[in-house]
């Protein structure tokens, strides 16, 4: 196996293992929270049971803009089952 092949391979595993990234349409905890006049704790709350509701999945993804992972929400789309993306 040459260098070139290894670092080929290696690319493709770090894209693999990578976490998604930030979408527009995802919502925080506290841009819920900033909404509805709550604190982030009772937003996570709520969109837990929305979860567990079936109308929400969550999942952990990459903010460029603040270079951290972040936990997000977004919600189902009922046509297809799956969660739409922005």
């Amino acid at each position: 196996m040459t260098d070139e092949e290894k670092l080929a391979i290696l690319d493709e595993i770090v894209a693999l293992s990578s976490p998604p990234v930030r979408q527009p349409l995802d919502i925080t905890a506290q841009d819920y929270a900033d909404r509805a006049g709550c604190t982030p704790t009772t937003a996570q709350s709520r969109l837990r049971k929305l979860v567990e509701a079936g109308v929400l999945v969550t999942e952990m993804v990459w903010d460029l803009e603040i270079q951290h992972n972040v936990r997000v929400w977004r919600k189902i789309d009922p046509s297809t089952e799956h969660p739409s993306r922005g």
